[in-house]
């Protein structure tokens, strides 16, 4: 039976995640059981029956949860077998950060959100660090700046796991994380197996039910703080790491190293399978080398909500404009959906897309989520409590830049460049405005991000300087992508996508009496922008 370990602190989506990609498996023919580590109580078995998984929860009460785990391990893993499962899944509550449920041999996943903090990353401790696979979720609610900066301190973290952006609701990533959990190794028993981090040694008085405070009823393993100083890290835990550093190398990896057999005998896996992966492309690179690199991006027609077939193949290319149009509930939506998710007649609409005119295949496929689309909506706003110039400054870093300090000042000016009321490097990101946020926002997509296509939604709506913000991107050399309900936007692209009924009904290509109309169309634009500055300084209108 394949064993897979996944942690994570409390409401980062672990079960999200698990019972839509379990539920994948099902649907393949793949028996999964799933056994969930809590504390005190837990609904999370009735959210896994109710996708139709085999599931059991086991509560440690006043118990660590992790050690609860470890000295109920065999059971648990005689349970599972009772099942007839195929794959075992373990998801345990990593509520200390101290702990860590990852074995030797296993498959070892680490679940974390956007909404942690940046320096969630470092806290969180060894069920991230030694971890074979990171999944990210809530990107969705923060920028892209923020998902690739997060990603970073990640990667600081752990320079050996796969990263991957993923979301339970939508089911975005959740059929790679499938097939990862299919390829797990197969393991004929856990005993003898081994944790891959040592858990605390936490046996004192309080342990042992003890309420009372004072030294004189502490006893066992007590340590005392030194308060002259305030320490920015544990150096207990960091001489852990540090004496640990062998065992961590192996991991999942075996004794023989990143490439050699694994110690429960599996073969090592390719990247697709995210563990015996050695340090290449996705792990051990500046992410300046995990830009995509990207020709052509082709979609291929589906179908529409009554099944009747799409028009054409529609293909984007890099420095190109277009232009999404149609009234809600049109397919719009779908349409990104299927791009970002490199659809391969595994959606709704049927769609397949072709990267340089080829099907990915499952490993670049996989590589490339989360990573292909930058999207900019009305509703991201900045959750990192950071200042602009150096969470800009980070960003850049992330991405190795010969002078991040000058890149970061360059995105800082184009943002001001866009916004309506200029703000300053020491601002707070979570204080700046909606206007002022979507300026920095397209200003880091342009000039920073990696992602070769970027998504701009209603652009008109975001309190910035439209045509400047078009001239930003076009320069940029990616493909854009707007959705809008603005003429002047639809008439500057390249071209347009009209849709109806969940399928692209026609793509048309400006004409040359369509320019000379978007000229009239935008100096009537100025002429009411004029009007709206003078109302906003308080002047009258002549």
């Amino acid at each position: 039976m394949r064993l897979v370990t996944v942690a994570g602190p409390p409401s980062c989506g672990k079960t999200s995640v698990l019972s839509r990609a379990c539920g994948l498996l099902a649907a393949q023919g793949v028996r999964t059981a799933v056994i969930k580590f809590d504390c005190l109580q837990t609904r999370d078995a009735d959210a896994y029956a109710a996708a139709g998984i085999t599931a059991v929860a086991a509560l440690s009460g006043g118990l660590c949860p992790d050690h609860f785990f470890a000295t109920n391990l065999e059971e648990a893993w005689d349970w599972a077998t009772g099942t007839g499962a195929e794959c075992c899944v373990i998801e345990t509550a990593g509520l200390c950060n101290r702990c860590s449920p990852h074995l030797r041999g296993a498959l070892a996943l680490c679940v974390v959100d956007n909404l942690m903090g940046i320096d969630a990353p470092e806290k969180i401790g060894p069920m991230l660090r030694l971890a074979d696979m990171v999944l990210v979720t809530k990107g969705d609610l923060v920028s892209q700046a923020e998902r690739e900066v997060y990603r970073h301190r990640i990667r600081q973290m752990n320079g050996r796991a796969l990263i991957r952006h993923i979301n339970g609701l939508t089911g975005q990533g959740c059929q790679e994380l499938a097939t990862v959990l299919s390829r797990a190794p197969d393991i004929a028993t856990v005993t003898d197996m081994r944790l891959r981090f040592a858990m605390p040694a936490a046996v004192c008085s309080y342990c042992l039910s003890e309420t009372r405070i004072g030294a004189r009823y502490q006893k066992g393993n007590v340590r005392k703080a030194e308060f002259a100083a305030v320490p920015t890290r544990d150096p207990e835990g960091e001489a852990a790491y540090a004496a640990g550093g062998e065992d961590e190398a192996r991991g999942a990896n075996g004794p023989d190293g990143p490439d050699g057999p694994n110690e429960a005998g599996g073969a090592p896996m390719t990247s697709a399978t995210a563990t015996n992966t050695p340090a290449t492309a996705d792990t051990a690179r500046p992410a300046t080398g995990d830009a995509p690199a990207l020709r052509t991006l082709t979609v291929l027609a589906g179908h529409d909500k009554s099944g009747r077939a799409e028009q054409a193949d529609v293909t984007f290319r890099p420095g190109e404009v277009t232009a999404l149009l149609g009234p809600t509930g049109s397919g719009k939506s779908r349409f990104l959906y299927d791009i970002e998710s490199l659809a391969d007649a595994d959606t709704p609409s049927g769609r397949r897309i072709l990267l340089d005119d080829a099907v990915p295949d499952a490993d670049r496929r996989f590589a490339l989520q989360g990573r292909l689309v930058a999207q900019l909506t009305q509703n991201m706003n900045f959750v990192l409590d950071m200042r602009v110039l150096p969470f800009i400054r980070m960003h850049a870093e992330s991405r190795a830049v010969p002078d991040p300090e000058a890149t970061a000042r360059a995105v800082l000016a184009a943002a001001n460049d866009l916004a309506g009321e200029p703000f300053a490097d020491d601002a707070q990101l979570t204080q700046l405005s909606g206007g002022q946020s979507r300026a920095l926002m397209i200003a880091d997509a342009a000039l920073l991000s990696w992602s070769p296509v970027l998504l701009i939604d209603e652009i008109e709506n975001a309190g910035v300087d439209k045509r400047r913000a078009l001239d930003l991107l076009l320069r940029s050399d990616k493909i854009v992508v707007i959705a809008t309900h603005d003429p002047v936007l639809a008439l500057s692209a390249d071209r347009r996508l009209v849709f109806e009924h969940g399928a692209v009904r026609s793509v048309l290509r400006r004409t040359t009496e369509e320019a000379r109309l978007l000229a009239h169309v935008a100096a009537m634009e100025d002429q009411l922008s004029d009007i709206r500055a003078q109302l906003r300084r308080g002047e009258p209108v002549a």
